[in-house]
């Protein structure tokens, strides 16, 4: 079994992995490593396809702080590979900048060294967006749907015990990422126009922009029943922004839940007491080039899936690929 550490410190139980406040994601993911090395060996074959044979798993460090090069998630170490996993939720990719930083612990090694990044991402958007590589150490992007198919690909080679961890990890991760389903990466998209509501100090953009909030009526025909996973805005003739759902609530008053959360007054006459769902929304998703709206009418609100939204032209174009992804 491979040496797991916690801040530099040997780990023993999951308790104590646990009971140290990180985040719970990163401390499946390196119990996991540790206590089935046939899956992490498989995943650093994959990640370092010119070294073979990699070597035994020696080591699997979390939280590892060195000053000035950053605080790594997870380092995997076997005899001759050195691999550092930045691992995000969603749609979100460190920067060239973050992923420099641990640039310096990977090239004095004598291990062939790789930047491995863990998200929700398409692998095709994540190269688009992630540099190729960071000083001479190539930089991989991976799925989290891809990791688990790996799970199940070593799962002949392991023993009880250790199919019990990994299936315990696909329970868990399916709980807290959108790998569990192709249809959680479908994007509901909405129209904004501009100007005030009413005689309001808001904005119909200002609201997502500048406070991350967006809100639509509850159980409303019309509109959607369920909280989507993702909302895209378009305004001004383009997709400007995608955002993740972080959370959500059904208010009754909805002038005074806007007060209180962005300090602004509210117009009663434009927003009606209907029940409505108020969403606080995650970071932007910025297509990387300009994605008109196409042949769309102009409040239309459509359904598409993320990554067509952010390779397409047009969202029109993104959504009639979907319906054929998707079903109408």
């Amino acid at each position: 079994m491979p040496d797991l550490y916690l801040h530099g410190r040997p780990v023993r139980t999951i308790f104590r992995l646990i009971g140290g406040n990180e985040d719970d994601i990163t401390a499946s993911l390196g119990w996991a490593f540790a206590n089935v090395e046939p899956f992490a060996r498989r995943l650093v074959e994959r990640w370092h396809p010119r070294t073979r044979p990699v070597g035994n798993v020696r080591s699997i460090r979390l939280q590892e702080h060195v000053a000035g090069e950053g605080i790594t998630d997870v380092e995997v170490w076997t005899e001759r590979t050195g691999t550092v996993i930045e691992a995000k939720r969603g749609w979100v990719l460190p920067t060239h900048e973050q992923l420099a930083q641990y640039e310096p612990r990977l090239i004095g090694q004598p291990a062939a060294p790789a930047l491995v990044v863990l998200s929700e991402c398409s692998n095709d958007w994540a190269r688009r967006r992630l540099p190729a590589e960071v000083g001479r150490i190539p930089v991989l992007p991976c799925r989290w749907s891809d990791l688990l198919a790996v799970a199940e690909e070593v799962g002949p080679d392991c023993t009880q015990r250790q199919r019990r961890t990994l299936a315990e990890l696909a329970a868990y991760l399916c709980e807290v990422t959108t790998v569990q389903e192709q249809d959680t990466s479908r994007v509901y998209v909405v129209s904004l126009k501009p100007g005030t509501m009413g005689r309001s100090d808001l904005t119909w953009i200002a609201v997502i922009a500048d406070h991350r909030l967006y809100f639509h009526p509850y159980d409303y025909p019309g509109w959607p029943k369920e909280p989507p996973t993702y909302i895209g805005f378009r305004y001004y003739g383009r997709l400007q922004s995608i955002h993740h759902v972080d959370d959500y609530e059904v208010t009754q008053d909805l002038p005074e839940s806007l007060r209180k959360l962005t300090g602004a007054s509210v117009d009663r006459e434009v927003l009606t007491n209907h029940p409505h769902f108020l969403y606080r929304l995650g970071p932007p998703i910025r297509p990387e080039g300009e994605v008109k709206t196409g042949r769309l009418y102009g409040a239309a609100r459509v359904w598409a899936a993320l990554d067509l939204l952010l390779t397409c032209d047009t969202v029109a174009q993104a959504c009639a690929m979907a319906k054929e992804r998707f079903g109408s």
